[in-house]
């Protein structure tokens, strides 16, 4: 499994949520969640 999957399926659901409590917007939750994945992942597999 790559860092994606594996960082993904572990901490999302909490990720998510706290990124909900401090935008209020679904949306933007997800936006950032997405954001937050993508830049550790291309930090680990520099």
């Amino acid at each position: 499994m790559n860092c994606t999957t594996v960082t993904h399926r572990r901490h999302i659901g909490d990720l998510r949520r706290y990124l909900y409590s401090l935008s209020g917007d679904p949306h933007a939750a997800e936006d950032l969640v997405q954001e937050v994945f993508y830049k550790a992942c291309k930090y680990l597999d520099s």
